[in-house]
């Protein structure tokens, strides 16, 4: 069972990502989220022995969620992912990608996500491409605004309940 009940004195975090696709970049005729600029985007960085409670995602754009629609060629998505360390190798919050299919408001994640380590960070990568329609000639770049709302908690006794229902082995452990 995970602890539904977020702390009273828990802070809230809000954070944004604009990822931008641009036009011919890199494909003739389409509009690419898949480039440098739209990966490893930070939204903050963990301290240590604290959770993080990704509660929700909004997403809207510089095009009418109607043209977003109409114009997606392979499905836009966002992977929220912790690196862990300088130079480390990223690893996965959520197990899949969340998929894009059109503009959201306060769309439920509900996860939480911890480290024990100071120089880990909370990452996201977008990707998808978008087919240039008859509307969004002469937009460049078209571009997804994400808001996504998130809170700390480093409350000892929340933590301590936290690490017994996500790992009970750890609860067992630290009892002998």
């Amino acid at each position: 069972m995970i602890l539904t009940k977020i702390p009273h004195n828990a802070k809230y975090i809000p954070a944004s990502v604009i990822a931008s696709a641009q036009f011919n970049t890199p494909m003739v005729g389409q509009y690419s989220f898949g480039v440098p600029g739209n990966t490893s985007i930070p939204l903050l960085t963990y301290q240590p022995n604290t959770w993080y409670f990704i509660d929700s995602l909004s997403v809207g754009g510089n095009i009418s969620e109607e043209e977003y629609c109409q114009s997606i060629a392979v499905l836009p998505s966002i992977v929220f992912k912790r690196l862990i360390g300088f130079g480390g190798v990223p690893e996965s919050v959520y197990t899949y990608p969340l998929p894009i299919p059109k503009y959201a408001e306060n769309r439920e994640l509900a996860v939480f996500t911890h480290s024990d380590k100071k120089d880990d960070k909370l990452i996201v990568d977008v990707s998808g491409i978008l087919n240039q329609i008859p509307a969004t000639v002469g937009i460049s770049p078209i571009s997804l605004n994400f808001a996504i709302a998130i809170f700390q908690m480093d409350e000892k006794g929340f933590n301590e309940a936290m690490r017994q229902e996500m790992s009970p082995s750890f609860s067992q452990a630290q009892r002998k």
